[in-house]
């Protein structure tokens, strides 16, 4: 598939565990996103690709170098629609970015895996938002003053 550069570098997709996701999380990402992006030819988003493994299995019995064969698998496919930036759809996958990045890199190598494409860990994500909500939590309080 042939995107121009323009396209290459507003497109972001998602990685997940298994295919039942994929129907699941792009039926999700079109209801928040409806009437504010259109989900058809030339959206931003490029949609889901799975390992096909499920949750538990990156963390029971399934061989690491499977489980990373896998992720790379469906990194390439959503690189082959042209995402710069790639959500990892599962809390099991969290601190497999470097995996992600290796994909990448291979693809389209070192110097734009690490520059270019944004990945987002969901986990990680989630807790900079509740520290941040902490953080301003404490400055809205005022000495003296009940909360």
């Amino acid at each position: 598939m042939s995107l121009t550069s323009r396209a290459r570098g507003e497109r972001w997709g998602i990685v997940t565990t298994g295919k039942f996701w994929e129907e699941h999380l792009s039926s999700g990402v079109a209801q928040y996103l409806r009437g504010a992006h259109s989900l058809g030819p030339g959206s931003t988003f490029a949609g889901v690709e799975s390992t096909g493994l499920n949750a538990s299995d990156f963390h029971h019995g399934v061989d690491p170098a499977v489980i990373t064969t896998k992720i790379q698998e469906a990194t390439l496919r959503l690189l082959d629609k042209g995402v710069s930036c790639i959500v990892m759809g599962c809390a099991g996958m969290a601190g497999l970015e470097a995996t992600i990045r290796s994909a990448a890199t291979e693809r389209n190598g070192e110097r734009w895996a690490y520059e270019t494409l944004h990945v987002v860990d969901g986990v990680r994500a989630g807790l900079v938002q509740v520290d941040q909500m902490i953080k301003n939590f404490r400055l809205r309080r005022q000495p003296g003053r009940q909360t």
